[in-house]
């Protein structure tokens, strides 16, 4: 609450989840950040609990339990970003703009991810190419609402990728903290697009 404060953002917290979600259900918010793990209710919890009243309100999820696992499962639900701890103040203000950003996304005027590929909802996608090879990239979505990029980081040739784990950052203009991309599947990386990095 300090932190984003300072920034000009009006920040309402809670201490209890129920409260929290009673909030979030009775509309006005721009961006929620809710822990992964809370007493009473999980993160994630709360994020069903917003698509099952037709909430849009983006949500990122912070966690010091980071895991491939929980982290699919955010992102399938919709959440936005996720935020693993520990984080630095500079992480926290970039998540915090990426997600307000998503605010203002028109869904109907993105591109689509390639036909017939399996999407990580607004985060990422892969399509298989051949058999056992698929090609991998970032959802128009997220480049939406990163601003413009300045710099990629592309895995390595051979490089061994885990379903949830990170395959490249995207350097942000105005940022320090270069954005993760979050991989939608396993295997070894055969080669990667050099277009990509210009």
């Amino acid at each position: 609450e300090k932190t984003l404060g300072q920034e000009g953002y009006r920040v309402e917290t809670f201490t209890r989840e129920r409260a929290a979600l009673d909030r979030i259900l009775s509309g006005g918010a721009d961006l929620v950040v809710s822990d992964l793990m809370m007493p009473e209710m999980t993160g994630v919890e709360i994020l069903k609990a917003m698509n099952e009243a037709r909430v849009k309100t983006p949500m990122v999820l912070i966690t010091g339990y980071a895991t491939t696992d929980n982290a699919m499962e955010t992102m399938r639900l919709g959440a936005v970003d996720y935020l693993p701890k520990p984080f630095t103040v500079d992480e926290l203000k970039s998540v915090v703009k990426r997600g307000l950003a998503a605010g203002e996304v028109d869904l109907s005027q993105l591109p689509q991810p390639p036909a017939g590929a399996y999407v990580i909802q607004y985060h990422s996608w892969a399509r298989e190419e051949a058999k056992s090879v698929y090609a991998i990239g970032a959802h128009p979505f997220l480049l939406r609402c990163c601003g413009r990029i300045v710099g990629v980081e592309l895995p390595m040739e051979e490089d061994d990728l885990m379903q949830g784990g990170a395959f490249g950052k995207l350097q942000v203009e105005g940022s320090r903290v270069p954005l993760r991309l979050w991989a939608p599947l396993s295997g070894d990386v055969i080669e990667t697009n050099p277009l990509a990095e210009t």
